[in-house]
């Protein structure tokens, strides 16, 4: 194990830690390492095939990893979606928000937002 690595497994281990976008790229990347550092892993993005997939790599490499398929530019959805995730963990402790994007169409400002815990 690598000194990173130790580290990312004292940090997260056994943490609920949320990863949107986590179906591919980044966020798929940081569920996995995510996973194999021992933190309970919710995956979310769109596309429910590709979410059963690093889920199931997750389980084969770490800890528990459950899937929430959902649009994140719904934000009812988004709020139905962390409801259910608050249901079933209690809490999510770290969040890695990674979604991939085709809309240019907004403006800066939308995507402006507080960056604190209290968020």
């Amino acid at each position: 194990m690598s000194a990173a690595d130790g580290r990312l497994a004292k940090a997260v281990s056994g943490r609920v830690i949320l990863i949107t976008g986590a179906s591919s790229g980044i966020g798929r990347s940081t569920a996995l390492r995510c996973g194999r550092a021992g933190a309970t892993v919710v995956l979310m993005a769109r596309r429910r095939e590709l979410l059963e997939q690093v889920c199931e790599e997750i389980a084969t490499i770490g800890d528990d990893a459950s899937i929430q398929p959902v649009d994140l530019s719904d934000q009812a959805a988004i709020e139905g979606a962390m409801g259910d995730v608050i249901d079933r963990h209690g809490t999510v402790e770290c969040s890695s928000t990674t979604p991939g994007t085709r809309s240019a169409a907004r403006s800066s400002t939308r995507w402006t937002g507080p960056t604190t815990p209290s968020g």
